[in-house]
């Protein structure tokens, strides 16, 4: 059963977007023109209005610790598989939140439980798995 949960106040939640290209772009533009504050990670740089943008490992700490709800829009490479793990889950803004659109390889789906199970993470809407 489905259901439909209030949206928060769009200033008071930060948004991180993983993966820049044709599809994360339009997404990330779109929740900014929504009123949101978002922050976006690529493996390369990228300079979008109104998006705060990180690159690469080094910049993916700090991109992750100042956003609540993570997007993963990424396209699947022997680099971003397993990027959805645990560690990365407990650098989020609390409470944190997780979306996964891209492709089900990207998480560890164990460290997604155990997330949740320990309020790591308040929540997760997966559109893809694993299996």
């Amino acid at each position: 059963m489905w259901e439909i949960l209030p949206s928060p106040p769009a200033p008071e939640f930060p948004i991180g977007v993983m993966g820049l290209g044709e599809i994360g772009r339009p997404v990330a533009t779109l929740l900014a023109g929504m009123g949101y504050q978002v922050s976006g990670w690529s493996r390369s740089p990228k300079d979008l209005e109104g998006i705060n943008c990180f690159h690469g490992d080094k910049q993916l700490s700090a991109f992750i610790k100042q956003i609540q709800v993570l997007v993963c829009l990424l396209p699947l490479t022997d680099e971003t598989e397993g990027i959805l793990d645990l560690s990365l889950f407990k650098q989020l803004e609390q409470p944190g939140w997780l979306i996964n659109v891209a492709r089900g390889n990207h998480l560890v789906d164990e460290d997604l439980i155990y997330a949740l199970d320990r309020n790591i993470l308040e929540g997760a809407w997966l559109d893809v798995f694993s299996e």
